[in-house]
């Protein structure tokens, strides 16, 4: 029998052995998975000169889609509109979706003067439907209700943002059949909020970040702008949609494709996109992989999206910046304001605002009869 001493001394040097490989094995395992940041330009460099390399690890998949018939059979459509073959071409080679589900809709909020009403909540829902031009009904759809700041907390609040949060869970905002309310526990910005549901909600490739008093106003092709996506997943990755009329927009030019910043629409399934330097949190279409890696950069989440990522973007426009749906030379928006803070009359100008809310809701339910929504409906 080995002495104590030597027996103490083999075990002790075992787990040390043990302890190393599997350290190891971690460091390997998270060096795979690690997320290249070339792959969209290095933070060293100025905006537009560094292109991915087609040897590096691509951030997103790239599934190859085969095309869609244009030919519809009535009797096998779904309630989006669409064939079960259309589905099936449209979603095939592609495993990392559920349930043939290709994005999931995020809408984020906090308590707002109007609440427990959620009026604002069912504009911004319906103009989904009526815009989103294929978008699946049963399309996975979370309100995430932020908590009250600390300078809202009273009884009053607490009990408005209670009944919101029971509307929202009792309402049926057909013809979307799958929508959730997601509740925070305390204050945590969009950023926070944002990053929550990522890692217990969203199962989807796609993901639309929504705020709730930005409705859609003009028609997005849901369908071909994913197919896009997915055939150009270095240069489209994070697609905004117009909230300026602008004939530019905020920011200046990325020069990211083929030295260009306006993209040419027959490169691109006929739509058209123009890449700028500037981060908003407007509403926006991503992706999960990207949205993750994008929050990495941050070193706590209780702040605003725009606060941290929009001086990045205009040093390293090719990762941080955004693609905007559209021409730049347009003026097309796809999305108004409702003004859901209106009310608080902090520097705002409440007339204007009410204003530009009733010209908001006259886009969404505008040309469609017995649609048209009364002022007292908001």
């Amino acid at each position: 029998m080995q002495p104590f001493n030597m027996r103490k001394a083999a075990t002790v040097k075992e787990t040390t052995m043990v302890l190393v490989v599997f350290l190891g094995m971690s460091l390997m395992l998270k060096s795979h998975n690690r997320i290249p940041l070339d792959n969209f330009g290095n933070d060293s460099n100025a905006c537009g000169q560094t292109q991915p390399s087609s040897t590096q690890i691509p951030l997103f998949n790239n599934h190859s889609l085969a095309d869609v018939s244009s030919k519809k059979n009535d009797d096998d459509k779904k309630g989006d509109g669409t064939t079960e073959q259309e589905r099936g071409a449209l979603f095939s080679g592609n495993k990392a979706l559920t349930n043939k589900l290709d994005a999931s809709i995020m809408i984020t909020s906090n308590l707002i003067p109007t609440h427990p009403h959620i009026g604002m909540l069912e504009d911004t829902i319906f103009s989904l439907h009526r815009f989103l031009k294929g978008i699946p009904f049963d399309t996975p759809i979370y309100v995430i209700v932020d908590g009250l700041r600390p300078k809202e907390f009273n009884e009053n609040n607490w009990e408005r943002r209670t009944n919101y949060i029971q509307n929202v869970r009792e309402h049926n905002f057909a013809p979307f059949t799958n929508v959730q309310v997601v509740p925070m526990e305390d204050h945590r910005f969009l950023a926070g909020c944002v990053k929550f549901a990522l890692e217990n909600n969203i199962e989807t490739e796609f993901l639309y970040i929504i705020q709730h008093d930005l409705p859609f106003c003009r028609e997005v092709d849901h369908w071909r702008l994913l197919k896009t996506m997915r055939e150009h997943p270095d240069v489209l990755f994070n697609v905004r949609f117009r909230y300026n009329n602008k004939v530019s927009t905020t920011g200046s030019h990325c020069k990211s494709y083929k030295n260009m910043s306006d993209f040419p629409k027959e490169d691109f399934n006929g739509l058209s996109f123009f890449w700028t330097n500037f981060f908003s949190d407007n509403n926006h279409l991503t992706t999960k992989r990207y949205y993750r890696y994008l929050l990495s950069n941050f070193k706590h989440y209780r702040r605003s999206m725009e606060n941290l990522i929009s001086w990045k973007s205009r040093y390293n426009c090719t990762y941080m910046g955004q693609q905007i749906y559209g021409r730049r030379d347009d003026g097309e928006t796809h999305i108004c304001h409702l003004n859901g803070r209106q009310a608080f009359g902090k520097k705002v100008d409440k007339t204007r605002s009410a204003e530009q809310s009733i010209l908001c809701r006259n886009l969404i339910y505008g040309e469609m009869t017995g649609l048209t929504k009364s002022q007292d409906d908001a």
